[in-house]
């Protein structure tokens, strides 16, 4: 209809009104249940990839340090996961630029590694090799007693030097325990997904090397060893 036959005003019957109100509210509620979907998923993700957090109440309050949380005292980190890098830091003069220049980081995303306790295995393997070293790592895996014996069979270790090889340590533990990725799953709390993910990028970090080892009783070996310049 028309008012002063100037201004064209449309009227909306109340059905159309309701529908497109209808239509509104049922967009609206895609739209916000894709954004949660897409939300608990990226926090499914971080949990299941266990990218690391510090627990600074927990700290605060046992005066300890805490799964998950590195301490800065007297000018050392003070952690658990990473206390083998900060002495391999400590005995060859290393600040946390010269590891970040060394993996091509800032020194802050370095400084994370210790504030959190944790970083890859990859990034660890690049910083041996940067600085003339081949890092070795495994487990020792106990196996049964054997007429009241305590039988331990350790496999030499092999320097990790190409892609591929990185988490064969992990791979030959579960072998020698008859450990599926499924137990594995099971003992640690994560989803089969994420045991996966470990032996298709090659990589994991050292927070799970050690909780895989505390599940079952395991020790880690960790050798920096330096390497032999060819003359």
């Amino acid at each position: 209809m028309y008012l002063n036959n100037e201004r064209e005003i449309f009227i909306l019957r109340p059905d159309v009104l309701q529908f497109l109100f209808v239509t509104f509210g049922l967009l609206r509620a895609y739209i916000l249940s894709k954004a949660l979907f897409r939300y608990t998923k990226i926090r499914e993700i971080i949990h299941n990839a266990n990218f690391p957090y510090c627990k600074k109440n927990n700290f605060m309050e046992k005066r300890q340090i805490a799964d998950g949380c590195g301490v800065f005292v007297n000018g050392e980190w003070q952690v658990k996961n990473l206390k083998f890098l900060t002495e391999f830091m400590r005995q060859t003069g290393l600040t946390t630029g010269d590891v970040a220049k060394a993996v091509g980081l800032l020194r802050n995303s370095v400084t994370r590694w210790f504030m959190v306790d944790d970083t890859s295995l990859s990034k660890v393997v690049k910083v041996a090799e940067h600085f003339g070293y081949d890092f070795i790592i495994s487990y020792t895996v106990p196996m049964h007693e054997i007429a009241g014996t305590n039988l331990t069979i350790e496999t030499p270790a092999s320097p990790i030097r190409e892609h591929g090889k990185r988490i064969d340590f992990v791979r030959e533990a579960m072998r020698k325990s008859g450990i599926t990725n499924e137990a594995l799953a099971k003992k640690l709390g994560v989803i089969r997904n994420t045991i996966q993910l470990w032996f298709r990028k090659d990589d994991i970090s050292f927070r799970y090397i050690y909780e895989i080892a505390e599940a079952y009783g395991w020790k880690v070996n960790i050798t920096f060893k330096l390497k032999v310049k060819a003359e």
